[in-house]
């Protein structure tokens, strides 16, 4: 006989059942999906999250990653809360079109989803030349209105004499000052070394300065053996660096990219931050392994990869971190260097370091140098 109580379990476990078929059903279906735009079956997804896979990503890391419906035994798709699955998904979800560790060559078939055809007003002339390569390619990325620190470094490990071919060039975004822009221009026809965009110098266009700086060097400087890429605040002991690099063997340059390793660092929530990034525009927990960008030694093979894949990576607001992107999904690890540092170090630390980070006052910066190499 049928009580109240008996018809309501009834009705209860079949509404929990139905439940489960949909639940485990959606989540295999949703799984499916991603994949297929990973494998590049969804030509026309060029985004870097449509709104269909955003709601999903939210709705994953609420839920599912909990019961691992979205993991499989050699990867997780979309980040979960601990450092294990951390962001293995991100090299398939980013830009949402295909990791190029997978394939040999760059995929024609798809279009690039960045313009990175930027244009210069300033272009070093002849400074790369075919018959005599390059040994170090030294590009500094430079405020617009910082003439005092570029003066010091041409003053110091700029201008360092070496038996070899070193090149240095500095990066600068353009000025709304005219007054600045003269200046620069005045600046350029003295030395010869400055690369300027066609874009505004400020820190959140510290991309697309990286972007025309390795586009350029992968383009006229790709017979470079090395390549560091440094700010213009940070002091470098180029006899180190020439040591260091000299016992670097050809087959490690194939996936050079070292410096400071930052690893399984995660996006700031706080909206009052600096470095402040949305869940809207990074859902995940962390980022990939990346190196800071103060002060990043690479190879001229490393950067062509890179110069390759930019057009089609979803940029991203933070430089170092949209590298460790890009040499995430070409199949490069980031090294940790124990020679770079990002603290401001004293002169006598210097003379066992490469490369150090935070000198943005002209007069320490030289009497640092002329400290450590007395």
């Amino acid at each position: 006989m049928l009580t109240l109580r008996n018809i309501f379990w009834c009705l209860s476990t079949a509404a929990f059942s139905c439940s489960a078929i949909l639940y485990f059903s959606v989540s295999k279906s949703l799984n499916i999906y991603l994949q297929r735009l990973h494998e590049g079956m969804y030509a026309n997804e060029t985004y870097l999250i449509d709104g269909f896979t955003r709601r999903a990503l939210y709705w994953n890391n609420k839920s599912a990653v909990k019961s691992n419906l979205f993991t499989s035994s050699s990867e997780v798709y979309v980040s979960g809360n601990t450092s294990k699955d951390w962001c293995s998904g991100l090299s398939r979800l980013y830009p949402l079109i295909l990791n190029f560790s997978n394939t040999r060559a760059l995929p024609k078939h798809y279009g690039p989803i960045n313009n990175v055809s930027l244009g210069y007003k300033l272009e070093p002339k002849n400074i790369c030349n075919r018959k005599r390569r390059i040994y170090i390619l030294s590009i500094v990325k430079s405020r617009v209105n910082n003439f005092k620190l570029r003066q010091a470094i041409r003053k110091t490990w700029g201008k360092r004499p070496s038996n070899r071919r070193n090149v240095l060039i500095f990066t600068l975004g353009l000025s709304s000052d005219e007054v600045v822009q003269k200046l620069v221009r005045r600046e350029f026809s003295t030395y010869g070394d400055i690369l300027q965009g066609n874009f505004i110098d400020n820190y959140y266009n510290n991309t697309i300065k990286t972007t025309m700086e390795i586009r350029w060097a992968g383009r006229i400087c790709k017979h470079s053996r090395f390549v560091l890429l440094v700010d213009d605040d940070v002091i470098v002991n180029f006899q180190n660096l020439e040591t260091h690099v000299s016992q670097i063997t050809e087959d490690k340059e194939n996936n050079l990219f070292s410096g400071n390793l930052k690893n399984l660092d995660g996006p700031m929530r706080n909206k009052n931050a600096k470095w402040y990034m949305s869940k809207y525009r990074f859902p995940y927990t962390c980022y990939p392994p990346y190196i800071s960008g103060g002060a990043i030694l690479t190879s001229g093979k490393v950067i062509s990869r890179i110069s390759e894949a930019l057009p089609f990576v979803k940029r991203f607001r933070y430089d170092d971190v949209y590298l460790g992107i890009i040499v995430q999904k070409l199949g490069i690890k980031p090294q940790r260097n124990v020679q770079v540092s990002m603290r401001k170090l004293k002169a006598d630390k210097l003379r066992t370091f490469i490369a150090s980070h935070g000198f943005k006052n002209a007069k320490e910066y030289l009497a640092t140098y002329r400290n450590f190499t007395l």
